[in-house]
C-alpha cells in the first residue's frame, strides 16, 4: 500500500498477527526522499489490525484517513474530523501508536473532544450549543468541527480499548501524557493542579474546564494568566464561583460569553451583560444572556423586543430572538409571542419549546417555512390530525420527520409506506414503533436503503427477518448485527463466506454462545477479535 511521500510498503499476516513485511526496504526508501515516518505509519496500521478495529479490507481507507490528516497545517484545526471517514476509533488508535508528529498533533487535538464528556454531565454550560456561534470548541480553535461532529468523536474515543489509553500513559511525548490526564474525567484535582502549572496552552485549557479543577485552583490559574483563551475556558466551568464571575465579566468577549451562560452567574450580572452587549452588538454574549435558564424574564422580553434587536446588525437581529424562544424557562407568553415572530427560525424554535401547548403549536401546522412545519413534527404531544396533515406535505424534510415520530398514528404510517421518495420510506422503516405489518411491507422495497433500515429495526418480526438472509451482502451485514434476528438465520448466516458478515454477527448482542465459541475459532483474525471481545464482554462472570 502507499503510505506517505510516495513511499510503498506491505503489511503481511503472520501467525502472531499483522506485522511489517518489509520494514528495511520502507527504511531505505524513506531515507531516499520519502516519508521519515512511513514505517512507524505502517507498524501503527498493523496494531489497529491486531487489536480488531478494522478488517484487513479497511487498511486502505485507515491510510487515505491518515493522509488526510497529514495534509492539514500543525495546528489544532486539523482536529477537523471529516478526516475519520467512518474509522474513528481506528484512526484515533494508529494516531496514538505512530511515530509521525502530524498524527501526535492531531491526536492532541482529537483528546480535547473528551470535554464533551463534561458538556453531556452537565459540567460545562451548553444550553444553546446548536445554534449559538460560541461554545467551548472555540476554547481550543476547532468550532467548525465541534458543532456537528463532536459527539461522533466522543464515541470513537469511549470504544477504543485498553491499550490505547495505556500507550497513551506511556506516550514518548510529555505533553500528550498531559492532555490525556488532564481530558480525562477522572483525573484527581491534586494532578489537575499539577497540569495546571504546565507550560503547555492545550494542557492548561483542558484542566481549566476539567469539573474536577476546583474554584480556588481556578481563581490561581486566572491570576497567574489571563491570556483569553484561559479566561474564557474557566468562565465555562460549572465549578466556577461567583466571584470569579464576576471578575470575568469584564474580562474578554470569549469570558463574557461564558460567564452569561454560566448557571451561578446573578440576575444582577446577566442584566449587566445584556446591557452591554447590546451596545457593543456582541451577539454570541447576547445569545448566551437569553439562553440562560437564569436571565429575569423582563430581560428576556427585553432581548426579544423587535425594537432592541434593531442595535445589532440587521443580519444577526433573529439570532438574539431565536435564543429566547429556545428558552425552556422563557415565560409561556413571551414564547407564545414568538410563534408569531417574521423569522422562520424564531418560529421554528418556539414550535420546539415544550412551554408552547400543542394546541398553540398546531397553529403553525400551515406555515410558510418548511423549518417551522418540520419542528412541528418533532413533537410527541400534537394531534393524528395534525400530523396526518404534515405526512401530506410537499416537502420530503417534513413527511420524513412524520415517518420518523414514534407518536404518528398506524394509518399514517400506512400512507407513508406508498411514498414515492425512498427517503422517507427509510425514515418509516427505521421507526421502532412502526406496524409490523408495514415493515413486512417494506421489506419488499425496491429500494436497498429502505430494506437495509428494516432489516437492522429491533422491531422488524423475527419471521421477516428470516427473508434477508438471501438479500445483499450490505442487507445481511445489518441482519447479522440485528438481536432480533432468530437462532436459525443466526446459524445460517454463521456459515457465511464474508467474513464482514461473520464479524458482524460476532457482535450481535443476542448472539447464543455456542455460535459465539464457533467464531472465536474463525479462520479469520478479524472475526476471532470481535467474538473474543464479545465473549469476555458477555460471559466474563
Amino acid at each position: 500500500m502507499e503510505v506517505c511521500g510516495g513511499v510503498t510498503g506491505e503489511l503481511a499476516r503472520t501467525p502472531q498477527g499483522w506485522c511489517v513485511n518489509n520494514d528495511a526496504e520502507v527504511r531505505a526508501l524513506s531515507a531516499l526522499g520519502g516519508d521519515s515516518h512511513a514505517s512507524g505509519w505502517l507498524q501503527a496500521i498493523a496494531a489497529t489490525l491486531n487489536h480488531g478495529l478494522i478488517h484487513d479490507f479497511d487498511m486502505s481507507s485507515l491510510s487515505r484517513s491518515l493522509g488526510a490528516i497529514c495534509e492539514y497545517e500543525y495546528d489544532f484545526s486539523s482536529t477537523r474530523t471529516m478526516a475519520l471517514y467512518g474509522l474513528g476509533p481506528a484512526t484515533v488508535f494508529a494516531a496514538a501508536f505512530s511515530d509521525d508528529p502530524r498524527l501526535e498533533w492531531w491526536l492532541g487535538g482529537t483528546l480535547l473532544f473528551r470535554l464533551g464528556f463534561n458538556v453531556a454531565n452537565g459540567y460545562l454550560w451548553s444550553d444553546y450549543l446548536g445554534n449559538f456561534n460560541w461554545h467551548p470548541g472555540t476554547i481550543c480553535g476547532w468550532p467548525e468541527a465541534y458543532d456537528s461532529d463532536y459527539q461522533d468523536v466522543i464515541r470513537s474515543l469511549s470504544e477504543l480499548p485498553a491499550p490505547f489509553w495505556n500507550r497513551l500513559k506511556g506516550h514518548p511525548q510529555t505533553w500528550l501524557r498531559d492532555l490525556a490526564a488532564a481530558t480525562d474525567p477522572a483525573t484527581p484535582s491534586r494532578e489537575l493542579r499539577r497540569l495546571a502549572a504546565t507550560g503547555h496552552t492545550e494542557v492548561r485549557l483542558a484542566a481549566a474546564v476539567h469539573p474536577n479543577i476546583g474554584s480556588a485552583a481556578l481563581w490561581r490559574m486566572v491570576r497567574d494568566d489571563d491570556s483569553p483563551r484561559l479566561v474564557a475556558a474557566a468562565a465555562c466551568n460549572r465549578r466556577a464561583s461567583r466571584r470569579l464571575l464576576r471578575r470575568l465579566s469584564h474580562e474578554s468577549w470569549g469570558a463574557q460569553c461564558g460567564v452569561a451562560g454560566h448557571p451561578r452567574t446573578s440576575a444582577r450580572q446577566l442584566e449587566h451583560l445584556a446591557s452591554s452587549a447590546l451596545e457593543g452588538k456582541e451577539v454570541g454574549v447576547a445569545c448566551s444572556v437569553a439562553s440562560n435558564q437564569r436571565t429575569p424574564a423582563w430581560v428576556l422580553r427585553w432581548l426579544a423586543d423587535p425594537w432592541t434587536a434593531v442595535k445589532l446588525d440587521y443580519e444577526h437581529a433573529y439570532v438574539v430572538a431565536e435564543a429566547v424562544a429556545h428558552n425552556r424557562c422563557a415565560p409561556e407568553s413571551l414564547v407564545q409571542s414568538l410563534l408569531a415572530h417574521p423569522h422562520r427560525r424564531v418560529r421554528a424554535a418556539a414550535v420546539c419549546n415544550p412551554v408552547v401547548s400543542a394546541d398553540d403549536a398546531e397553529l403553525l401546522s400551515g406555515d410558510r417555512a418548511k423549518a417551522v412545519r418540520g419542528a412541528l413534527a418533532v413533537r410527541r404531544d400534537i394531534s393524528d390530525l395534525v400530523l396526518a396533515l404534515l405526512a401530506k406535505d410537499q416537502q420530503e424534510s417534513v413527511r420524513r420527520i412524520v415517518a420518523s415520530n414514534p407518536r404518528t398514528h398506524p394509518d399514517t404510517l400506512r400512507e407513508l409506506a406508498r411514498d414515492p421518495v425512498s427517503q422517507v420510506r427509510t425514515e418509516l422503516a427505521s421507526n421502532e414503533l412502526a406496524p409490523a405489518d408495514i415493515l413486512a411491507s417494506l421489506a419488499n422495497d425496491s429500494n436497498m436503503f429502505v430494506r437495509s433500515s428494516v432489516a437492522r429495526n429491533s422491531a422488524t418480526p423475527a419471521d421477516v427477518l428470516a427473508g434477508f438472509a438471501s438479500d445483499t451482502r450490505h442487507i445481511q451485514h445489518w441482519l447479522a448485527q440485528n438481536p432480533a434476528t432468530d437462532t436459525a438465520t443466526l446459524t445460517h448466516l454463521a456459515q457465511h463466506s464474508d467474513e464482514w458478515c461473520r464479524a458482524a454477527l460476532a457482535e450481535n448482542s443476542s448472539l447464543p454462545r455456542t455460535l459465539l465459541d464457533q467464531l472465536a475459532s474463525d479462520p479469520s483474525i478479524d472475526v476471532r477479535r470481535p467474538a473474543l471481545r464479545s465473549l469476555k464482554e458477555r460471559f466474563a462472570a
